[in-house]
């Protein structure tokens, strides 16, 4: 299988048993909201703010985001 395979797999595993994929991933819900806000341009302080967590955990959490 080659890059792509995978993706796909991936992609639809995401669709079909999100939690499954986040075990999988080794994410949780919790990680991809943080990494889909910073994708839309929020800052660590913006996002901390929003979920009430620590700046530090989401600086942390960014670290580790899909780039």
């Amino acid at each position: 299988m080659n890059v792509v395979d995978y993706t796909n797999i991936a992609l639809r595993l995401a669709l079909e048993d999100f939690e499954k994929f986040c075990k999988m991933s080794g994410a949780n819900m919790n990680q991809l909201r943080v990494c889909i806000e910073r994708e839309r341009g929020l800052s660590l302080q913006q996002i901390a703010n929003k979920f009430n967590i620590p700046k530090g955990t989401v600086n942390d959490i960014c670290e580790r985001c899909f780039k």
